[in-house]
C-alpha cells in the first residue's frame, strides 16, 4: 500500500495528496470504529479490483457505498445486522 505523504515519490513514481475533501473511487481512507475503538485503512476500488486481504474494498460493498462522497471527520453509520459507526480520520488519493 502507499506509505508516503504528499510530494514524495512512491515506488510507482507518483505522490499522494492528503488534501482530499471527499471519499471517492481510488481514495485510501483511515477510519475509526466507534464501537470497538479500532482503526483501519481501506482503499475504495472498482468491484473487479476488490481484495479484502489488501483492504481494497469495492465502491459497491456495504462499507464502500456508505463511505463514498463522505467528508473528513464525518461519522458514517453502517447499517448491517450489527450496525456500527465509522469516523473518517484521513482521506488520501493517489495523484499523477
Amino acid at each position: 500500500m502507499w506509505s508516503v505523504c504528499c510530494g514524495k515519490k512512491t515506488k510507482y513514481g507518483t505522490s499522494i495528496s492528503k488534501n482530499v475533501k471527499k471519499v471517492a473511487l481510488g481514495s485510501t481512507i483511515r477510519v475509526k470504529n466507534l464501537t470497538t475503538g479500532k482503526e483501519a485503512e481501506y482503499t475504495i476500488v472498482d468491484t473487479v479490483e476488490a481484495d479484502p486481504f489488501k483492504n481494497w474494498i469495492s465502491q459497491d460493498c456495504l462499507v464502500g457505498s456508505c463511505l463514498i462522497g463522505k467528508s473528513l471527520g464525518q461519522i458514517v453509520e453502517i447499517k448491517s445486522a450489527n450496525p456500527y459507526k465509522l469516523e473518517i480520520l484521513e482521506i488520501k488519493f493517489l495523484t499523477k
